[in-house]
């Protein structure tokens, strides 16, 4: 889950898109409230939601409430050290981090019949000790007299130690990523798509773009080319009968689509 910001074009106020990817379903979801980062949209959008979402340490995301587990985010946690490279401290940070990622590379669900259950028992025996000298590791910079709370380093330490529980969530699982990078970086292409289309214009325009990124989004995610896949839909969609059930229109979704 992230959210990706974008300029609006009469008075260039940043507006935000919200954006989520469901791993289960390889699909990417879009969506947007009047520009609004607020909360309690988020909120009001997984309110009747029961399972796990990844997200970085923005608030709103902290206190979701419900049957919600939340798991964090190493590489937003290892931006904020790799600003302060050289700094040993940083680095040794920066080294522990890549280290679970070298570990987790090791193996992968599917392959030489790796299971769920292979990676969950290889997660808790790689991370116990990675952990534990990170956590050392961050708690001797906070409490270090040469980074005073205002500094650089101290507030990388303390957002990290602050995304603890959900750090250690990740590890609950042998599915869950270390990291939002998938949904991150499907974000990039609404960033690269600003220089052909510059500006949504209006709130349903905004609206709509979402959809139309949802879908193109999702294409990607499942290799299909979007044109061919939106040229097929829209004519499929068209012809169905206005009672058409929500399960058929599902069927139109990227990930159970098929072109006959």
């Amino acid at each position: 889950m992230d959210r990706t910001g974008n300029p609006d074009a009469l008075n260039i106020n940043k507006e935000y898109i919200w954006a989520m990817f469901a791993m289960n379903l390889n699909l990417a979801y879009y969506f947007y409230e009047n520009g609004s980062s607020r909360g309690d949209v988020i909120h009001k959008k997984l309110e009747k939601y029961k399972g796990t979402v990844q997200s970085n340490g923005y608030a709103p995301y902290k206190s979701l409430r419900g049957e919600i587990l939340r798991v964090s985010c190493f590489q937003h946690c290892k931006r904020k050290f790799l600003d302060l490279q050289g700094n040993p401290d940083a680095d040794k940070i920066i080294e522990l981090i890549n280290r679970l990622y070298q570990q987790e590379h090791k193996h992968c669900i599917g392959a030489d019949e790796w299971t769920q259950e292979d990676n969950l028992k290889w997660r808790r025996k790689y991370s116990k000790d990675i952990m534990k000298a990170l956590k050392v590791a961050l708690k001797r910079i906070i409490s270090s007299p040469e980074y005073p709370p205002k500094s650089q380093m101290y507030t990388a330490a303390n957002y990290m130690l602050g995304e603890w529980k959900g750090l250690e969530n990740i590890f609950s699982s042998g599915i869950y990523k270390l990291d939002t990078n998938t949904i991150e970086r499907l974000n990039r292409y609404i960033s690269l798509s600003r220089r052909n289309s510059l500006f949504f214009v209006s709130h349903r325009g905004a609206e709509r773009g979402a959809i139309f990124y949802s879908l193109a989004c999702s294409c990607r995610l499942g290799g299909i080319n979007s044109f061919e896949y939106l040229s097929d839909v829209i004519n499929k969609a068209a012809s169905l009968p206005p009672d058409t059930s929500l399960e058929k229109y599902r069927n139109l979704l990227p990930d159970k689509w098929s072109k006959k």
